[in-house]
C-alpha cells in the first residue's frame, strides 16, 4: 500500500497494487475506485481531501481495512 499526496491540488492516491487499471468506477463525485482486470482493487483515487468518505461503501464494495481507511480519513483534518 502506498499513499501518493498533492496537497497543492488536494489529490491523492491510495495505491494497493501495481496492477494496471481496467476501468474507475466513480464512488462518489470526489472518489474514484480503479480496478483491475481480475475485479481487484488496484487504488482509491481522492479528488477532493475535504469530500465525505464514504466509509461503508469503501470497505464492504472495495474491501478497504482499518488502515487504509484511516489514512483516507486524515487527509481532512
Amino acid at each position: 500500500m502506498q499513499l501518493e499526496l498533492d496537497r497543492e491540488a488536494g489529490l491523492a492516491y491510495l495505491r494497493r497494487s501495481n496492477s494496471l487499471v481496467s476501468r474507475t468506477v466513480e464512488v462518489s463525485p470526489s472518489i474514484n475506485a480503479d480496478i483491475d482486470e481480475l475485479g481487484e482493487l488496484v487504488g482509491i483515487e481522492i479528488i477532493d481531501f475535504h469530500a465525505e468518505l464514504p466509509a461503508d461503501v469503501l470497505v464492504e464494495s472495495y474491501g478497504l481495512d482499518s488502515v487504509e481507511l484511516g489514512l483516507l480519513r486524515s487527509l481532512s483534518s
